[in-house]
């Protein structure tokens, strides 16, 4: 952990962007917590961090946001996270989707 460079650092970088379509995880002590979507996701994490404990967070981004919904309730049913009340299901086409395109890993 402390052996990193500038280099590395910028090379294990990625773009901050305020908007654009993710599903975000929310992690406390190693555990996934809370899912959801955004499209403003810095605003999102902020409102989360108030209400909310956890102590890291994934985001995953989304390149179909037609597909926002399917991935979070995806994942939601998967993880079943404490936080999440509704489980939904994902629709039959999304799933036929991402299995012809190898975008779903059980």
């Amino acid at each position: 952990m402390l052996d990193l460079d500038l280099e590395e650092i910028v090379r294990r970088s990625g773009p901050l962007r305020s908007e654009g379509a993710v599903v975000y995880f929310l992690i406390d002590a190693g555990e996934t917590v809370y899912i959801g979507q955004s499209k403003k996701i810095l605003g999102r994490l902020y409102e989360h961090s108030m209400r909310k404990k956890f102590d890291s967070y994934y985001i995953l981004s989304v390149a179909d946001v037609g597909d926002l919904d399917d991935v979070e309730r995806f994942y939601i049913n998967k993880f079943r996270p404490k936080h999440n009340s509704m489980f939904l299901p994902v629709s039959p086409d999304f799933l036929a989707k991402a299995a012809g395109e190898k975008k779903i890993a059980a």
